[in-house]
């Protein structure tokens, strides 16, 4: 029986697999008198004769040879070889809905059918959906790791956040800043993975006092948005100052009084 081997000394895609792309397949069976007979998926067929040649077309990226023509029997039949060569494929930008074809590991390199999820048009890239760096199942939009190193941190020149009016309801003065701040605790401390010695603040104790900052894993405090301190710190500054004030009114009018009986 007639047959494309996988054979291949080269990671390609064997004939099998990329049958659905190039819509060929040879059917030995209505093989009548030096005949044969050539039919694509959608059933369209074709009849070669003796002295009569079909040529596989490479383009667009995917180049085709023949890398054994020997024997074309059983135990040593024909091989072709499919090759993917991105220097002869045409660029185009991406959509997010844009379906691709992959070959998937762990189903014999079978074709797959998947959506590209993403889009780049040479300047910009859009994802539709979260990104992981080194973390295999992101929870938030990016996500990194909960490691102490650097393959734990981001840098950059400033990170910036959304703080417009329009986007807030229920706006309130933070009430009583200084007794907040008092209950929470600065320590120093040493990260378990590295050893590496910080300072901060416990996510556990922090959630007892000020909830609005603390993230939550499984219902638990595991993560704090420091930068939100910032606005805790600010009231407390201006209550401080606001006592320091009336302090110092309380001094000058005691020091005038004194003056006064002199």
């Amino acid at each position: 029986m007639a047959r494309f081997s996988r054979r291949s000394a080269t990671k390609n895609l064997s004939f099998r697999k990329l049958h659905k792309i190039i819509d060929r397949r040879i059917d030995k069976s209505d093989t009548i008198a030096g005949q044969w007979v050539l039919e694509d998926d959608d059933g369209t067929e074709i009849t070669v004769s003796n002295n009569k040649e079909v040529k596989y077309i490479s383009g667009g990226g995917l180049n085709i040879n023949l890398t054994d023509v020997n024997a074309g029997t059983d135990a040593d039949p024909f091989d072709i070889t499919f090759t993917i060569d991105p220097t002869d494929a045409t660029a185009v930008n991406s959509a997010a809905g844009d379906l691709i074809l992959l070959g998937d590991a762990s189903d014999s390199n079978n074709l797959k059918k998947a959506t590209l999820g993403y889009a780049w048009d040479g300047t910009s890239f859009y994802i539709n959906g979260k990104v992981g760096i080194g973390v295999a199942s992101p929870t938030y939009a990016l996500d990194i790791p909960n490691n102490s190193d650097v393959t734990g941190k981001a840098r950059a020149n400033a990170f910036v956040t959304y703080s417009s009016r329009k986007l807030k309801k229920n706006i309130n003065q933070i009430q009583d800043p200084l007794s907040i701040v008092k209950n929470l605790r600065g320590v120093t401390f040493d990260w378990r993975d590295t050893n590496k010695r910080e300072i901060g603040l416990i996510a556990e104790e922090v959630a007892k006092v000020l909830p609005e900052v603390v993230s939550y894993e499984k219902k638990r405090p595991a993560a704090l948005d420091y930068p939100k301190l910032t606005a805790l710190l600010i009231e407390c500054v201006k209550e401080q100052q606001e006592r320091i004030d009336s302090l110092e009114k309380k001094v000058i009018s005691y020091v005038s009084g004194n003056n006064k009986e002199k």
